[in-house]
């Protein structure tokens, strides 16, 4: 999963009593924690618009290779940097699946973010941007039993969206990630084609990572074990 908007994973190796998995540190905080700090650090459209449209890049590198996350919320989405938006990172693959593999009948996921399976990573997706630019999710309930049944019965409040003076673009868009319908669900492509995205102009980034970073993570995957832990005792 070599993408710039994906964790990175470095490489593992084992010693008599663990599993040592090295993987790109993070410093900032995960998207559940910006939404909750928006009062205090405030975010327009145009900032959720960059924010989603890096999550699409991910989201369109792991579907081209028939993968499917399962497991979009704000908490698996992280930045890199406290204070730049533009540093998202996709993490935690542990519900992801291969869209060959035949339909399951049991539901994976958190609840406020699942739907219908293939297309279930879109209908997170629109979870995300009602919840960034609402500060609620679009539905819900008191119990489990009463969340789903919102989600499969209860239509789409648009009235929050109107009422707080939102883009048409970004209300379409909304609109278009949560068709209850999966079969006519809007596609990660062309999610980055519709004119939300590309209101504000951003440059979408390549599926390809640079050939500076390639021969840097080879070179660090041929180093011995004992190499990478002397490495790594004496950045810490």
């Amino acid at each position: 999963m070599d993408h710039p908007n994906i964790v990175k994973y470095f490489g593992v190796y084992e010693d008599e009593y663990h599993i040592h998995i090295l993987m790109e540190y993070l410093k900032g905080y995960d998207l559940s924690k910006i939404i909750t700090l928006k009062q205090f650090n405030s975010y327009d459209e145009k900032d959720i618009c960059e924010i989603i449209c890096q999550l699409l890049n991910a989201l369109n590198f792991i579907h081209n290779q028939n993968i499917i996350h399962r497991d979009i919320k704000p908490e698996n989405i992280l930045f890199a940097d406290k204070k730049d938006y533009s540093s998202l990172k996709l993490v935690d693959f542990g519900l992801a699946t291969n869209t060959h593999k035949k339909k399951r009948k049991s539901v994976v996921g958190t609840p406020l973010y699942i739907n219908s399976y293939p297309q279930s990573d879109i209908w997170s997706l629109g979870v995300i941007v009602y919840l960034m630019i609402v500060g609620k999710h679009p539905f819900e309930g008191d119990t489990l039993e009463t969340l789903f049944d919102n989600i499969k019965n209860k239509e789409l409040n648009l009235y929050e969206l109107i009422k707080l003076n939102c883009s048409d673009e970004s209300k379409d868009f909304i609109i278009k990630c949560l068709n209850k319908d999966y079969t006519k669900r809007i596609t990660t492509a062309q999610c980055l084609e519709h004119p939300w995205i590309n209101k504000f102009n951003f440059r979408k980034n390549s599926n390809l990572i640079n050939n500076e970073t390639v021969d840097t993570l080879l070179d660090f995957s041929n180093k011995s074990a004992l190499q990478k832990e002397i490495y790594f005792s004496w950045l810490r």
